[in-house]
This record gives C-alpha cells, structure tokens and sequence, in this order.
C-alpha cells in the first residue's frame, strides 16, 4: 500500500475521528498566523476541513486552492470547495511559478517524502513576499509518536527537529524563519527575492 491509497481507505471516516478540540487547535493556529488575501494552497487539504477557517479569515477577496494526493479525501473536499480542487503530489506542483501569496500544510509536512523538493516547489509557486506556513495541531514529540505507534507506512512520517527544519528552508531559498513550538506547531517562512 501507497500514501495515497492509505489515505484513500481513511477518506470515509477521516472526519469521523476528529473531536471538538482539534477544530478548536485548527482555529487557535489559524488565528495564530497572518494571511494576506489573495490565493491562498492548502496543500495535502485531506477532506477541506482548513477550508472554512480560511474562508472567515480571508473574507470575499482570497481565493483558496485546495490540494491532495489523494482522490477519495478530495472528493470529500470538492463537497466545501467545489471550484479549486486539484490532486496533486506536493513534490511536482501543477501551479506556474509566483502563483500564490500563502501555502499552508496543515498536519501533512511529515508525510511528504522528499521534504527538500517539496519545500523547493513551494518556493517556486510562492509570490515574493508570500509565506510558507507548516502547521500541526499537536506538538512534535505528540506528531512523531503518534506515527511511530500507528506504524506501517506512516511509521516513519516525522517532524523533523527544528535545526534540521531551519536548514531545509534556507536551502530552500527562505527567510524570516520562525518556529513555535507549545501545545501546537507552527512554522513560517517568507520568500524574499530569488
């Protein structure tokens, strides 16, 4: 089994399983950052469930672009963003360069297996000016646990430490890197120039 057919399987339960308190974690990270309007990737969206928290913060003039590798969490997506859907690989962006003002992964950077490329990619389609925002509802050592335990393909799907993601990002072209890191993680990151 594949990432994308493991998360095809989950699709159907996927929003089943979350409770109060993990939308509750999406809207405080989501308050915790800062949005410009315009186009807005929220890559590895799963089911769209950033959608409607983006959609209050951005208001009428943001355009949200939603994308998943896997089929089945997108056609759960399509059900709240019916006009910018696309599946896609995190690694090879269907997206012409300088297309978007913000890129979000919510809870989705650890299972990217190149991370290097996909931070590239990211960089490409990011505006000058535009800010790269990697969040998770659940500090680092719960991600990388979480994963660990529940083993198989995921097993090995961890948040890198924070010099390791530093480098990646700098590598990457980034600046204005800042990481905190209490009972959520969060990430930004500013593309300055080229």
């Amino acid at each position: 089994m594949n990432l994308r057919e493991f998360f095809d399987m989950l699709a159907p339960q996927w929003e089943e399983k979350l409770e109060e308190e993990d939308f509750e974690r999406i809207e405080r990270l989501i308050d915790e950052i800062e949005i410009r309007n315009g186009n807005v990737l929220d890559c590895g969206c799963g089911t769209g469930i950033l959608h409607q928290f983006l959609l209050e913060k951005l208001g009428p003039k943001g355009k949200i672009f939603e994308m998943d590798i896997s089929f089945n969490m997108l056609k759960i997506a399509k059900i709240k963003n019916p006009k910018f859907i696309l599946q896609g690989d995190a690694e090879f962006m269907p997206f012409i360069s300088s297309s978007f003002d913000t890129v979000i992964f919510l809870n989705a950077f650890p299972h990217f297996r190149n991370k290097k490329v996909v931070l590239k990619e990211t960089f490409r389609i990011l505006k000058d000016g535009g800010k790269l925002f990697i969040l998770h509802t659940f500090p680092r050592e719960e991600v990388n646990s979480f994963h660990k335990n529940y083993g198989g393909i995921i097993a090995d799907d961890l948040l890198p430490e924070n010099p390791e993601i530093i480098s990646m990002l700098e590598e990457a072209n980034f600046s204005k890197i800042r990481i905190i890191e209490k009972d959520v993680f969060i990430v930004s990151a500013e593309k300055r120039g080229e």
